[in-house]
C-alpha cells in the first residue's frame, strides 16, 4: 500500500476502532470503581450523577488517548513493513512476532502491568487526583500501564491481521480472561507458552532467514518475466554471399566469403563409393 496521508488515517483510524473495540471491557471495572469514588454525596441526586458521569468520561478519554497514540504508531509500521517484508500468519516474519509475544507475556515486566490492571481500587486509593484534569490524568496513567501488559498481543495483529474478526476476539479473549478472570495470570503465562510454541513451528516451517527483505523483482506474488532471446530468420541470396538476419529489434546484415551449400546425404545405389 502506498504511503499517503489518506490512507495513513485510513489504517491508523481501523487499528483505532479496533483497539478501542478490544480494550473496553477491561476499562469497565475501573470505570465503575472511579464512579463509586467520585464526590458527589454532599449535592443533589441530579449533580451527583452527573459528576460521576463526566468522571467516566474524562477517565475514559484519557485511557483510550494512549491507545490512539499506540495505533498511529501500529500504521505507520504496517504500511512501511508493507513494502519491505511479507506479513501474513504462514510467514516467517509470523513466527518472531509470535515468539516475541509468547516471551513477553512471561517477562516480570508484564506481570508488574497486569498485577496493575487487575487491582483498581490500590491504584485509586494510592493514585488519586480531584477535578477534571486529575481523572483524565489517571486515565492516561492506567491506560499507559495498561499498554504495557498488552502491546505485544495487540502487535500480533500485524501478521494476524487487523481487520480479521476471529484472531482480534481470540486475542480480546486472551486480554480479559488475565485481566477479569480468577487465575488470569496463570492463564497469560500458559497463553505466552503457547504462542512460543507457535511461533517456532511457523519459524522452522517457513525458514528461518527468509524474512529478510528481499528485492521487489523478487518478492512473492510478484509473476517473474521470463527472459526470452531475441527472434531471428536469415536468408541467404544467390551470387556473392550475402546474408541477412532479421531479429526482433531490428535487422543485421554481413556479406564477404562465399556460401558453401547445405552438404545432401547421396540416395539410391550412389549412396556410398568405395
Amino acid at each position: 500500500m502506498p504511503l499517503s496521508s489518506s490512507s495513513f488515517a485510513l489504517v491508523a483510524l481501523m487499528w483505532f476502532g479496533m483497539m478501542a473495540a478490544m480494550m473496553l471491557p477491561v476499562s469497565v471495572p475501573w470505570i465503575r470503581v472511579l464512579m463509586s469514588l467520585s464526590d458527589g454525596g454532599r449535592k443533589a441526586a441530579a449533580t451527583a450523577s452527573w459528576n460521576r458521569v463526566r468522571a467516566g468520561a474524562l477517565f475514559l478519554a484519557g485511557y483510550l488517548s494512549v491507545w490512539l497514540l499506540f495505533s498511529l504508531a501500529a500504521a505507520a509500521v504496517q504500511l512501511w513493513a508493507a513494502g519491505v517484508v511479507p506479513l501474513g500468519r504462514d510467514t516467517p516474519v509470523a513466527g518472531f512476532f509470535l515468539v516475541g509475544a509468547g516471551l513477553y507475556q512471561l517477562s516480570p515486566v508484564k506481570a508488574a502491568c497486569l498485577r496493575h490492571c487487575r487491582n483498581p481500587l490500590t491504584w485509586f486509593l494510592t493514585r488519586w487526583r480531584d477535578g477534571p484534569r486529575g481523572t483524565l490524568g489517571m486515565g492516561w496513567g492506567h491506560g499507559l500501564y495498561c499498554l504495557g501488559c498488552c502491546w505485544a498481543l495487540m502487535a500480533l495483529a500485524l501478521v494476524l491481521g487487523v481487520m480479521n474478526l476471529v484472531w482480534m476476539a481470540v486475542l480480546a479473549a486472551v486480554v480479559c480472561i488475565e485481566n477479569l478472570a480468577p487465575g488470569g495470570a496463570v492463564a497469560g503465562r500458559a497463553a505466552g507458552v503457547g504462542l512460543v510454541v507457535w511461533g517456532v513451528f511457523v519459524w522452522a516451517a517457513g525458514g528461518g532467514g527468509d524474512w529478510l527483505p528481499t528485492p521487489a523483482s523478487r518478492r512473492p506474488g510478484r509473476p517473474q518475466r521470463p527472459r526470452s532471446t531475441p527472434a531471428r530468420s536469415c536468408s541467404r541470396t544467390a551470387g556473392p554471399a550475402t546474408s541477412s538476419c532479421r531479429f526482433r529489434g531490428g535487422s543485421r546484415r554481413w556479406s564477404g566469403g562465399t556460401a558453401s551449400p547445405a552438404r545432401r546425404r547421396p540416395e539410391g545405389p550412389e549412396r556410398s563409393r568405395s
